[in-house]
């Protein structure tokens, strides 16, 4: 018989939320980003097509990974303990956390000392499986990767030749 997993979607989005401008337009709630309500979508999907019972979902809208004192994390871990839910489901890694020390130690001691498997969806990682290995590896590099390309975009965004070269196709004459 499988076993029943009752799943806690966690979502998550840092205060450089690109997608403001739909929240002044009205396009969504503006005290929701869309990136959260996507992430949501796509787990909610995942967990269905999987046979899992969707339990809860904990959102952190506008905190950092660099920290795990977030609330909707923090509720999560308390469900956890108490029960609740005995998976938890992210989009990515990153969506958990930036400090990838920090995160290997929830996924690789303290999610399975609660009893909770934990699946990354886009890393391919699913605690259950043999593929956890690879966590050990892949976080240091997407952590690195992420932070040079930030700081390259943000030491980008202020030069008028980049800003000419990105709006060229889209210049009118």
């Amino acid at each position: 018989m499988n076993k029943l997993y009752k799943v806690g979607i966690y979502c998550r989005l840092s205060v450089d939320d690109a997608s403001n401008s739909a929240k002044a337009k009205n396009y969504i709630p503006a005290d929701e980003s869309v990136s959260i309500e996507n992430q949501r979508e796509m787990l909610s999907k995942f967990a269905m097509l999987n046979g899992w019972v969707e339990t809860k979902t904990y959102c952190d809208d506008g905190y950092s990974g660099g920290n795990f004192q977030r609330p909707g994390f923090l509720e999560m871990l308390e469900d956890a303990r108490n029960g609740i839910i005995n998976l938890i489901l992210v989009k990515d890694l990153s969506r958990l956390g930036r400090d990838f020390v920090e995160v290997g130690r929830y996924t690789d001691v303290v999610f399975p000392s609660l009893g909770c498997r934990f699946v990354s969806v886009l890393d391919c990682l699913d605690s259950e499986g043999d593929n956890t290995d690879t966590t050990r590896i892949a976080l240091p590099w997407e952590t690195w990767i992420r932070s040079v390309l930030f700081s390259w975009v943000l030491n980008l965004r202020g030069l008028s030749m980049v800003d000419n070269l990105l709006s060229w196709p889209f210049r009118q004459s």
